[in-house]
């Protein structure tokens, strides 16, 4: 594994930033793809003594929901009480010890979306 080449960073890339994003039928999730730089995204307990490296954390309305090393995760809705209906959408990279990374500025490096869900087959508001 390289060493990183400067401080990491995170973006959410889908779904964008105020999207209606309708559940998946069979379990409510909605598809989540993050980009990372400067990071390497591995299961926990896998880095070892790598910089710049662990999994990524969701959150929907505060709450944590999916750990993922993968930049695809089917984010879990189903535990929400509704489901459907205006969220609050987070992801944070966390290293091998569960510890929030800091990017450039040294603040947590977070990337929010707020997204409205709906249930299958129903048209957005």
């Amino acid at each position: 594994m390289l060493a990183p080449s400067g401080p990491p960073a995170l973006s959410i890339v889908q779904p964008t930033a105020g999207a209606c994003v309708p559940l998946v039928l069979d379990a409510p999730t909605v598809r989540v793809q993050i980009a990372v730089a400067n990071w390497s995204l591995r299961p926990p307990g896998v880095c070892g003594v790598y910089p710049q490296c662990g999994f990524a954390v969701f959150f929907v309305d505060g709450q944590r929901v999916a750990e993922s090393a993968a930049l695809a995760t089917d984010v879990p809705f189903g535990q929400l009480d509704p489901p459907t209906g205006p969220h609050e959408l987070s992801v944070e990279l966390h290293d091998d010890d569960d510890v929030l990374a800091l990017d450039a500025a040294g603040e947590p490096l977070r990337a929010p979306h707020s997204i409205v869900t709906t249930a299958p087959g129903e048209a957005c508001p």
